[in-house]
């Protein structure tokens, strides 16, 4: 019997430490899902519903978050927005109208997209279209899309973030226009030079401290209204 409660009390001795150690961990905490943080309103009423559970949304909306909780980042974004509008009005554009924060879904490519800030105007002033030529106009289209780009360089002296994107248009619409219109356009055009060409014109605009501060001024008045804090 004497061997028996020392065995009994070694058992319950080891129990008691096992359980001491245990106790002596810290509590291991598993985190949720990673769920997006909102601080600014971003317009996705275009994915539909079902579609705002998949990890690609879910990832791109706190891509977004993070991008646009740097106040720099929404400066870069509405001087970039501004410049184009500006551009546009350059090349005969009027009346313009700025969105927010958007994120897309194309349902025939199953694809997501996004963008940061849009403009767009709604219609030509065709009495100022009579006074330039054709060249003038296809130059001046130019520094509609390259010219958003440099002007974040040159006012944030920074990296734009929407190069890309501009670059990508600028290609789209001269190959539409030089099909629909190669009279506007030399036998040797190239497509790289003219963009390189348009970049410098542009900054030459942007040494003027009118055009500067012109797009300051809308960058300003636009910023509030597209990056409401939610």
């Amino acid at each position: 019997m004497g061997q028996a409660k020392i065995k009994r009390n070694r058992q319950r001795a080891e129990a008691e430490k096992r359980q001491a150690d245990t106790l002596s961990q810290p509590a291991i905490s598993i985190p949720p899902p990673s769920k997006p943080v909102i601080t600014i309103k971003i317009d996705y009423d275009e994915v539909p519903i079902e579609k705002r559970s998949d990890p690609r949304f879910i990832g791109l909306l706190n891509y977004m978050q993070r991008r646009l909780s740097n106040p720099n980042e929404i400066t870069a974004i509405c001087i970039h927005e501004a410049a184009h509008a500006l551009f546009l009005q350059i090349a005969g554009m009027q009346n313009f109208t700025f969105s927010g924060p958007q994120i897309t879904y194309d349902q025939a490519t199953n694809t997501f997209d996004y963008t940061g800030a849009s403009v767009k105007g709604t219609d030509w002033n065709t009495g100022y279209l009579t006074t330039i030529n054709a060249g003038q106009w296809v130059t001046a289209a130019a520094l509609a899309y390259v010219g958003a780009g440099i002007a974040v360089e040159e006012l944030t002296s920074r990296t734009d973030n929407g190069d890309f994107g501009d670059r990508k248009n600028f290609n789209k619409a001269f190959e539409m226009l030089r099909n629909k219109h190669p009279e506007l356009f030399p036998s040797d055009f190239n497509l790289d030079a003219f963009w390189l060409k348009a970049g410098k014109r542009a900054k030459e605009y942007l040494q003027r401290p009118n055009i500067r501060q012109a797009i300051l001024n809308t960058a300003a008045k636009i910023r509030d209204p597209l990056f409401v804090k939610i």
